[in-house]
């Protein structure tokens, strides 16, 4: 019989597991794990239901997600996604019913893309809330969904939005093949699964954008982009993208075209402040002095006086210092984060001046690159200077200014080079 063969799979599925809850009501038999499942509404739409209606016919459950099902592994599968299982004697099917726990937070809002004047609203870790939130910016037929299965053990559900008509069918038949390649036994997050699907993953930039703002994540659909988001994550990955679109904010779109354009041209230079400061100060304090006034280069040279190291290994000395003060403030409690990364580089900068370690002129320039870093409205491109500031950094002690201007060059070969999903990278740059 089909019920005693189901039984006989899920208890053997399921042996050792605590929370595997099985019960036997007259004709009927029921599985389910009880952590994935909201208990209250279990015994009033499934357990009192069934003890009241006990007849010969299937008993139609006062629920809409409910489905038929005759596969013994799909029932497993189901179980552990917080389904119910109910089977029937003599019947060669068994009923799913979706009643899922309530754990999880409610909706809050973004602490990692605050914006002035927009929605308050962020994703949270459930799937199909985080669509929900989606769908009420988008309210119409042509936002399409499809969910993909990814991780041996993990078994995240992958949703792929997109909206008929506005994306590129080719762009997302590629995205698609991607997923199905990925072969990884857990899928840890947004970010991680970014960079599996990424077409130049040893790049430092970010190929696909992450957000966790159902506005932003709207806004990208409605401009014919692709979107996937994945369950018990709150960030969802925006791609194809340009190298511009990093510089993008939400809020842009509340002032006029010319203060927006001003403002997105203010975070690339910024962000070109954050790699080229530390650079230019190595190359001209070691050899091009006379590519700066003679005012100024008085001023590098006496507060340059007493320091023991050159500026090479002075500007890795404190720019070391610098990340491990990141690090430690992003590790810390809030509160006491933002108090250790304030005074612990107003002290320990005053100390390294105080004792000959590093000359004011540089400790000025590695708190403009510290602040500039984190102008781009993405972190991950902010992240992305890091390693370009120190192999720049190589160049220009070794050849000055023409090192910085040579490693730009590769720079933009780089940057040519990289597609997202099928998109060049520094489109429209090179439209």
């Amino acid at each position: 019989m089909f019920q005693d063969k189901l039984e006989i799979s899920l208890k053997d599925k399921f042996k050792g597991l605590s929370d595997f809850s099985f019960l036997e009501l007259n004709a009927y038999k029921i599985f389910f794990i009880s952590s994935l499942v909201k208990k209250e509404d279990l015994n009033k739409y499934v357990i009192e239901y069934l003890l009241e209606n006990n007849s010969n016919k299937v008993v139609k459950f006062p629920v809409t997600n409910i489905e038929k099902d005759s596969s013994i592994e799909n029932a497993e599968n189901k179980i552990l996604r917080g389904n119910i299982i109910v089977s029937k004697k003599n019947e060669p099917f068994f009923l799913s019913i979706i009643l899922p726990s309530d754990a999880g937070r409610s909706i809050e809002s973004s602490d990692q893309e605050f914006t002035l004047y927009t929605s308050l609203e962020s994703f949270t870790e459930q799937l199909e809330l985080n669509l929900t939130l989606i769908r009420r910016f988008l309210p119409t037929a042509d936002l399409k969904s499809e969910i993909f299965e990814l991780g041996k053990i993990s078994k995240s559900q992958i949703a792929l939005l997109q909206i008929e008509r506005l994306a590129n069918k080719d762009e997302i038949e590629f995205i698609k093949e991607k997923i199905k390649n990925v072969d990884e036994k857990f899928i840890i997050n947004s970010a991680f699964l970014g960079r599996r699907l990424e077409n130049s993953p040893s790049s430092s930039f970010p190929q696909y954008q992450i957000s966790d703002r159902p506005d932003l994540v709207s806004f990208a659909l409605s401009s014919g982009k692709i979107v996937l988001i994945i369950d018990q994550n709150p960030f969802a990955l925006i791609g194809p993208v340009s190298f511009l679109d990093f510089f993008e904010s939400t809020e842009d779109y509340i002032y006029n075209i010319r203060t927006a354009f001003l403002i997105r041209i203010l975070r690339l230079i910024g962000y070109l402040f954050s790699i080229m400061l530390v650079l230019l100060y190595v190359a001209i304090t070691t050899h091009d002095y006379e590519a700066l006034p003679l005012e100024l280069l008085f001023i590098i040279i006496e507060s340059r006086s007493d320091v023991p190291f050159t500026p090479f290994w002075e500007s890795i000395l404190m720019l070391l210092t610098l990340e491990i003060l990141k690090e430690a403030s992003k590790r810390m409690p809030t509160k006491t984060g933002n108090t250790l990364g304030v005074v612990g580089g107003i002290i320990i900068g005053d100390a390294a001046i105080q004792a000959g370690i590093a000359s004011n002129v540089l400790i000025v320039l590695i708190g403009l690159t510290a602040v500039s870093s984190f102008v781009s409205p993405n972190f991950l491109m902010g992240v992305s200077s890091k390693i370009i500031r120190l192999l720049f950094l190589v160049l220009s002690f070794q050849f000055g200014i023409y090192g910085v201007i040579i490693g730009f060059g590769f720079l933009i070969i780089h940057l040519n080079s990289i597609y997202s999903i099928t998109k060049p990278y520094l489109l429209p740059l090179t439209a």
